[in-house]
Order: C-alpha cells, then structure tokens, then sequence
C-alpha cells in the first residue's frame, strides 16, 4: 500500500516536472515538429557542413548547406538564423548584379522573419524578442 502511494506521488511529481520544463523550452513556438526535420541526419550532416564553411568565412560554400538546414530544419538551432544574416550581407555587398542582390535581400528579410516565427523569445530569458528583431531588420 504505502509503495503504491509513493510510487503515485513519484509518478505525478514527474509528469508535472516534465510538462512544466517542455512548456518553458517551447513558449511561443508554433510550429511543433521535430527540431532537426523528418530527417534528422540529414540536418545534422548538413548543419556540420555549413558551420565548418561558415567558421572558415568561406560564405560561397556554406550556402547550399545553410539553405538546406533553414528549409528541412530551421528549429535545430537559431544561430542559423544568426548566421543566415551573416552571409546574406556578405553576398549582397559583393554581388555586382541588382537582380540578384535583391533576391538576397529578399532572402535576408526572410531570414529575420524566420528567426521571429521559430525562435521569437529569447533563449536565456525567455523575453520576447520580436521588436529587437525587427529593429534589426529595419535597418
């Protein structure tokens, strides 16, 4: 009797433990799938491969990686997003070509509206960051 009590209070103790932390790490998200895709290493192969590029400052051969992990897994991490700002001001400053220059642009405000959607709080305080955002892309 008394371990059937205490492994009910053990049980619900862990199960408020649990809804309580995944509620704090998913505040504001709305799109609740899974943070590396369907397919998972995929994302982190690619995710790997751009970083080492981008870590290197070689922007042209990060971009095809970072474009796959922003379409197939943008939840994985938000310095994608970081990093997405990064080379799409590179690219933009040294295209010659105003067609394509703005379709970086396009991307680059892209970029910033993606970051509000997956990751629109703070990831330490938990604060709303949606308006420093969008200072950021305002300028």
């Amino acid at each position: 009797m008394k371990t059937s009590i205490k492994t009910l209070i053990l049980g619900i103790g862990m199960a408020v433990a649990t809804i309580s932390t995944s509620d704090a790490q998913n505040q504001g998200i709305t799109d609740k799938g899974s943070k590396y895709g369907a397919d998972s290493v995929s994302c982190i192969t690619n995710l790997s491969l751009y970083k080492e590029f981008y870590r290197q400052q070689n922007y042209k051969d990060a971009l095809p990686y970072w474009r796959w992990v922003l379409k197939n897994c943008p939840r994985a991490r938000e310095n994608t997003f970081l990093d997405g700002i990064k080379i799409m001001e590179y690219k933009i400053h040294n295209e010659k070509d105003a067609k394509k220059k703005d379709a970086f642009v396009d991307t680059l405000m892209m970029v910033f509206d993606g970051r509000i959607k997956y990751f629109p709080r703070h990831y330490k305080t938990f604060e709303p960051q949606e308006g420093t955002i969008l200072g950021r892309k305002g300028v």
